[in-house]
């Protein structure tokens, strides 16, 4: 509880009302028609919601105005902000919406594989597992691969599925994820050098920029 308390702190009410604002009205009608059917403590999250959503330019002082009549105390406010800001990206994360890039949909399965694994649901967590590992090879998602083929390993530790022809296929993946990345920071760092070497030259550029024009000035004189 106390974590909940200071993770509730940390957001404040411009936060959630920058969150609210930047939804579309298909997006706010979704929030507030799923919390409404799977969470029975919505009603004063939704308030909250609609008395934000409400507002044209973000004014502390009349949300607060507002809020106050229907909830007692600051210090409730704060925790229903937090779990109104959480249930927002929550619900976002389960909005249906083909635009979701790849990277989050990879790594929303990553944290729906540990849950399950968590609840020893190795089965389920193992077949989420294969389709997300097909997806971040196929978009050459390599650094969540490594995440994945770890979560892998654990399962085959646990799970009595486990063959020396899934081992020698884990060898392989983790062998071609660790080439990928290791050759991704090899590039990555050739174009750091790249970048820093031009920021040099260029500066040196305009310092002889800058003499010139003194030296020039000096001789008009």
């Amino acid at each position: 509880m106390n974590n909940f308390v200071k993770q509730s702190e940390a957001v404040s009410s411009h936060q959630v009302y920058l969150l609210i604002k930047s939804l579309s009205q298909s997006e706010k009608r979704y929030f507030k028609l799923t919390s409404q059917k799977y969470d029975k403590d919505s009603n004063q999250q939704i308030r909250v919601f609609d008395i934000m959503n409400s507002q044209v330019e973000y004014n502390q002082v009349k949300i607060w105005e507002k809020i106050k009549k229907h909830i007692s105390s600051e210090k409730t406010f704060k925790v229903i902000r937090v779990s109104l800001y959480n249930n927002i990206l929550k619900c976002l994360r389960s909005y249906p919406s083909s635009t979701i890039p790849i990277e989050m949909e990879i790594t929303n399965s990553i944290i729906d594989i540990r849950f399950l694994m968590d609840k020893s649901l190795n089965e389920l967590a193992y077949t989420m597992l294969m389709k997300t590992k097909k997806k971040a090879l196929e978009n050459e998602r390599y650094i969540d691969l490594i995440e994945l083929l770890r979560l892998e390993k654990i399962l085959y530790e646990n799970f009595s599925s486990h063959t020396e022809s899934n081992a020698e296929q884990w060898e392989i993946d983790i062998e071609k994820a660790l080439f990928y990345v290791n050759q991704f920071f090899v590039a990555y760092k050739a174009d750091l050098n790249i970048k820093i070497l031009t920021q040099s030259e260029n500066e040196v550029r305009d310092l002889k920029k800058n003499k010139f024009h003194e030296l020039e000035k000096n001789i008009k004189i």
